[in-house]
């Protein structure tokens, strides 16, 4: 009589200590889906809980075909839950919603999700140039055409097409050449901006007696490029007659 207690309350306490364990890897497994795809889950997470009846129910089919009755069973019980927020979604099922839900969106909502993913994996360069006032151009045009160029080359990873199947389908594939194409053109015509910019730049050192040099920042999709405008060694008012002439 006298153990029996403390069997059952070390049962008890046994399993509120596993339950507590399994809780913390569901968060962690989750946090480990959100960082790498870059937080599209938690977006899919939000219309898959707003969904109407119809859109819901077609989810819920698809989701037993591909997964089983008895997850079907579990997601319909929780479906509720989640919605309160009273049971957070694990990884396992929100990569499996994540690969589901985005079928059923429009061409739009899935060009978003792709261009935040995209934009999360896409390395962002740095690149820095010292140039003369006058050839800012040929020193940052390149820069600007090797930035394109990387931008058209990225791919996903593969370890995220692995994990979000539908990625790599038609939609998406031309969703992502378009936003090569759109940073491509951004990037031109943030360029044809820069004469403008640096126009502003010599008036600025023009003003300025003394002054040695100009950094400036051009933030582009694909990177940075860090540019310092050096006055020549002819000194300052001797650069000045050389601009004038």
């Amino acid at each position: 009589m006298r153990y029996g207690p403390r069997r059952y309350n070390r049962r008890r306490f046994s399993k509120r200590s596993y339950g507590a364990e399994r809780a913390s890897a569901h968060i962690a497994e989750r946090a480990r889906l959100s960082q790498s795809m870059a937080g599209i889950d938690k977006d899919v997470e939000r219309i898959f809980l707003s969904l109407s009846p119809p859109l819901l129910e077609l989810i819920f089919i698809c989701y037993g075909k591909e997964h089983g009755s008895s997850a079907l069973g579990y997601a319909r019980a929780t479906y509720a839950k989640w919605k309160s927020g009273s049971v957070r979604m694990s990884g396992v099922v929100a990569e499996r919603i994540l690969n589901l839900v985005p079928l059923i969106l429009d061409k739009a909502t899935r060009f978003d999700l792709v261009k935040k993913l995209r934009a999360a994996h896409m390395h962002q360069e740095d690149r820095h140039v010292t140039c003369a006032p006058s050839d800012w151009r040929s020193q940052v045009a390149p820069l600007v055409a090797d930035l394109i160029a990387v931008s058209q080359r990225f791919q996903l990873p593969q370890h995220v097409l692995a994990r979000v199947r539908w990625v790599a389908d038609g939609d998406s594939a031309t969703a992502q050449e378009l936003l090569a194409a759109a940073e491509q053109d951004e990037a031109l015509v943030r360029l044809q901006y820069l004469e403008a910019e640096f126009r502003r730049i010599d008036d600025l050192i023009k003003t300025i007696a003394g002054t040695k040099s100009v950094n400036h920042r051009i933030e582009l999709p694909q990177g940075t490029i860090h540019v310092s405008i050096t006055i020549p060694n002819t000194g300052f008012w001797g650069w000045i007659n050389n601009l004038l002439s």
